[in-house]
Formats: C-alpha cells, structure tokens, sequence
C-alpha cells in the first residue's frame, strides 16, 4: 500500500474530526436557535465529508446530491426524490471508521460480495416519488427498527466488523426490495400513467419532464460505463457473489390501497388496479377502443373528475363518470387526456417497464448476480 495515501488519508480524518469537534463545542456554547441551525448544517456537511472520505473512492462523482432539485447533476423529477436504495454513506458509516487503507479495500469487497455499493453513486441511486420517500420507506425503516441499528459495539475491531457484514447486508437488501417494490407498483400501475399525464400537462411541463430525463440518462450512463467495471471487481475479489437470504421477512400488501407489513403501520400510497396490464394485452391484440375503455373504467374510479387520486381505491359509479367526463369536454382534465389518447400512455407504461427491468438487468450485470 502506497505509504503517501495512507499519511493523507489519516491527515484529512483528522482534520475533519478536529472541525466536526469545534463546530460541536461552538453549538453547545451558543443559545442563539440561528447560529445553531447554522452550526448543525456545517456539522452535518462535514460529517457527511468524512463519510465520504472513508467509503469512496478519490474523485468518484456524487450520484446522490443532497442539493436536491433540478441543480443536481443528476436532476429528479418535481414529484421525486433520489433514494438511497443500496447503502448510503450514513448506514455503512460505522463499518468503516478508522479503517487503513488496506482494510477499507477489504470491506469494500467484503460489501461488494453482498451486493453493496457504499457512497452516494449512482449505483444506489433509486427515484422515488416524495410520498413515497421520506414519509413511506424511511418511516417504514424506523418502524421495523433498522435505523441507526447497531451490528457491533462502539470502537470494534476491524474483525468483528468485517464479520458483522452479512447481516448488515440482509437488512439492506430487505429495505431495497420493499423501495423497489413500493416505486415499481406507483410508477407502472395507474397511479403511474395519472401522474405522467399531470406532469406533462403543458408544452413547457412537457419539456422540462423529458429534458430531465435526458438529463439523468446521460449522466447514468456515464457513471456506469465508468463505475461499472471497479465494482464487477470488487463484487468478485473474494469469490463468488452471495444474495443474502430474505425470504423469512414479511412483505408488502397492497391489496387495501395502502403499503402495509404484518407488524407495520400503513403507508398511504396511490390507488391500486391492474387496469394497465389489462389494458396494454388488448392493445396488442388490437382492440385499442376496448383498451381505452378499460382505462377509461379504472381512471375514472381511482382518480376521479378532480384529477386528485383516490388513496383507499374505492370504486365509484363508472357510468355516472363517463357520462360527467362527456360533458366537460370543453375543459379537459387529466382524466381526458386518458381516455383522448389511451395508446400513447399505454406505449409509456411499456416503456416504464423495460426501463425498470433494463435497470435490474445493468445492476445485475455488473455485480455478477
């Protein structure tokens, strides 16, 4: 190991430790509730430098810009945010504090076997929309207590981490199933085509939505053509590739309207109906007018005439709606453009859905599952 990267790797922790530890002694001599605002931000950044430092390799691009909005380089759309679905530089970062150089190539692999990608790339980047975020799987992760979880006693050695990997990584597959599964139901179900069609509402809407998808196609690209080929390695350095076991967790149900676990309270979430996949097999079997009525039948009843979606998925009365939608004719809704154009939403859910499967695919790919 090269000698000069272990002395300035160690002499930046220390000189992120020393900052983190004033800007801690200049909160706790302040009563002024804005300069502590302030000082919790400057900690929280530099916190977040030393995670870095420790997990990431030098000059790695972010994937996750805790910026957020359309800054980013690698921009969300309005309605989302960018999840942390692999591993972020929070949860990873007591595994590798303090580690040598040598030791933190370890644990890299070590998470690497398991299918973990510490730091912020793209690699673990997941879009979410926001109802779906911080008040769905991330309270989810608090109710079944896997927030700040403890794998080992403070100040362990590199052993006792290092063997405290695989149950770590069971927890975290777990967590990027049930976000996977969660963004998939509201992405490529109903809910999924009434939130395209609003976000495309307008020319200029319309625009800035496939300019972000331009956007982060780009830089996703870019991140995995260059990223990619490390990781296969790492995934490998220590043989073959393990997938921790999961099947005795409990799963999600979304039978009522809502993301529910047996011991877990409910996450409001979009309406649910198989309109789509119902829909989509009588466009390829060419009957585009039953096609349009069955989404017809299904928006109508879970988004209603107000555009807003219907959270419990109640059924209302399909006829009395048709006959209501007729007559607003002159001030279409986002319902309208539904029933207008059936096959090009169609045509989007398609593409939703290899777009999610071309993902799992890239994923799986380089990482040897």
């Amino acid at each position: 190991m090269d000698e000069r990267y272990e002395t300035k790797l160690n002499a930046d922790r220390q000189k992120l430790k020393k900052s983190i530890k004033d800007l801690n002694t200049r909160r706790l001599n302040t009563s002024d509730s804005k300069q502590k605002r302030r000082l919790n931000g400057q900690i929280k950044a530099k916190t977040r430098q030393l995670n870095d430092l420790n997990q990431r390799a030098s000059g790695m691009r972010t994937g996750i810009d805790p910026k957020g909005g359309l800054k980013k380089r690698i921009p969300t759309q309005p309605t989302q945010q960018a999840h942390h679905y692999g591993s972020s530089l929070n949860n990873a970062a007591t595994f590798f504090e303090d580690l040598d150089p040598a030791e933190k190539i370890l644990m890299e692999q070590k998470m690497a076997q398991y299918g973990i990608i510490p730091g912020d790339v793209t690699m673990n980047r997941l879009d979410m929309y926001t109802d779906l975020h911080q008040a769905g799987i991330h309270r989810l992760e608090r109710e079944l207590n896997l927030e700040g979880k403890e794998y080992f006693p403070a100040g362990s050695s590199f052993e006792v981490k290092y063997n405290a990997v695989e149950n770590f990584a069971k927890d975290q597959r777990y967590l990027r199933q049930l976000a996977e599964e969660a963004q998939f139901k509201a992405s490529n179900e109903l809910g999924g085509l009434f939130r395209r069609v609003e976000a495309t509402a307008t020319g200029e809407q319309a625009a800035s939505y496939h300019d972000i998808e331009s956007r982060r196609i780009a830089e996703t690209t870019r991140d995995f053509r260059e990223y990619a080929p490390k990781i296969h390695e790492q995934a490998t350095a220590l043989g073959p590739q393990t997938l921790p076991d999961i099947t005795d967790r409990p799963r999600l149900d979304f039978s009522k309207g809502s993301i529910k676990l047996k011991a877990a309270r409910a996450i409001p979430f979009i309406g649910l109906g198989v309109a789509a996949y119902v829909a989509s097999g009588q466009a390829l079997a060419g009957d585009l007018v039953g096609a349009g009525g069955t989404l017809l039948d299904e928006a109508v009843s879970e988004v209603g005439l107000d555009s807003q979606p219907a959270a419990s998925g109640t059924l209302t009365d399909a006829p009395a709606q048709h006959q209501a939608i007729l007559e607003r004719q002159a001030n279409p809704t986002v319902v309208d453009k539904i029933i207008k154009d059936p096959l090009n939403e169609l045509e989007y859910a398609g593409k939703q859905v290899m777009s999610f499967f071309g993902g799992a695919i890239r994923m799986a790919s380089p990482l040897g599952l």
